[in-house]
């Protein structure tokens, strides 16, 4: 009770006050308070006109930032390259992957069958450009897929697959190509199978090429044995060339001459890898120590063939004795022992192009 009454005082208070700001003189008679109902909708109608007033004071401060935003990202341009800025601020400005694109990631990898996270990543944000960074494009392909080696399906590595609890999100064309793409892995894996058994039978020797990543045959680029081999090169050094253009245009003219920030690039990459990127670089230097075996034999063959071509025919008389025959004959070639592969390194100067695995 006590508490209305002050209410009821305040209002007549408030109403005497308007009145003296129009000019006017209100008497304890001529006090007219409000009803309920119309001083509950003043009420919501200031708070109403607060909200509005606030509201509008943020979107000044939303506009001035954006406008701040592009000044920096202006000026970062001039020192630094379109590209690298545009895609750091693209990165910052949407970092989650939408719910309803959830399904288009499910299908690029049904479809990809790739053993590279990143390569699926890159392959989701150049289809929607800005709706998710790369670390939550990741996050949610390990959520809703596995990298696994599956046997049945013809493979020789471990490749990314949608879980068995999500291929609900594949569209109907998208299983009628992973059932096709399954089905001509065996075929081929059974045609290469046969294939290398009649080679075999055959007895054709060596073969110009190896298996490679993938289980994929993989031939060795033409060589003359003219000149001795380039040496077989390690995992990280075969991953080193293959990034290291890669690196170089990613930072700034400038930086691109610091040898020892691009090396420590390539090593950050490197540490990033899975296990399962890692082994398909070891697979790769598998196939490299095969190639310079190949190479090896080439020049070594062909090494003795061009020693015997060039050595003199020496014509010993009756009358030459065994010992003079044997100190004016011919020295024996010596032959050319290759130089033991180098450990891991940059290799600035020698740039490496893995072939293309060859299709069956």
């Amino acid at each position: 009770m006590r508490a209305a009454e002050k209410e009821v005082e305040a209002m007549e208070k408030l109403a005497i006050e308007e009145a003296a700001k129009e000019g006017r003189t209100l008497t304890p008679a001529e006090i007219k308070l409000p009803m309920f109902q119309e001083s509950q909708a003043k009420r919501r109608a200031e708070q109403q006109k607060k909200v509005l007033e606030e509201r509008a004071l943020l979107e000044k401060n939303v506009a001035d930032f954006e406008e701040q935003i592009m000044q920096i990202q202006k000026a970062l341009r001039d020192l630094e390259g379109n590209q690298t800025i545009d895609t750091f601020f693209k990165a910052k400005a949407s970092a989650d992957i939408p719910e309803n694109l959830v399904g288009e990631l499910a299908n690029i990898i049904a479809r990809m069958r790739s053993p590279s996270l990143p390569a699926i990543t890159d392959e989701f944000l150049s289809k929607f450009p800005g709706k998710g960074s790369k670390k939550s494009v990741g996050q949610k392909i390990e959520a809703i897929g596995v990298k696994e080696k599956r046997g049945e399906e013809g493979d020789t590595a471990p490749y990314w697959y949608l879980r068995p609890e999500n291929e609900h999100l594949l569209t109907n064309a998208t299983k009628a190509h992973v059932e096709d793409s399954r089905e001509g892995r065996l075929a081929a894996a059974a045609e290469k199978c046969r294939k290398r058994k009649t080679d075999d039978e055959a007895g054709l020797g060596r073969i110009n090429g190896a298996i490679g990543p993938g289980g994929d045959f993989v031939e060795f680029p033409e060589y003359d044995g003219r000149e001795e081999p380039h040496e077989n090169k390690k995992a990280f050094t075969l991953f080193c060339k293959a990034t290291r253009r890669e690196v170089k245009s990613s930072l700034s003219p400038l930086s691109r001459k610091d040898k020892d920030l691009v090396n420590s690039k390539l090593k950050d990459r490197w540490y990033a890898l899975t296990d399962g990127e890692k082994h398909e670089w070891k697979e790769w230097e598998v196939w490299d120590a095969k190639r310079y075996e190949y190479q090896l034999c080439i020049f070594e063959k062909k090494d003795q063939k061009k020693s015997k071509s060039s050595s003199p025919s020496i014509k010993v008389n009756a009358s030459t004795s065994n010992d003079s025959a044997m100190k004016d004959g011919p020295s024996i070639p010596k032959r050319s022992i290759p130089k033991k592969p180098r450990e891991d390194s940059f290799c600035d100067g020698e740039s490496l192009s893995i072939p293309k695995k060859k299709r069956s």
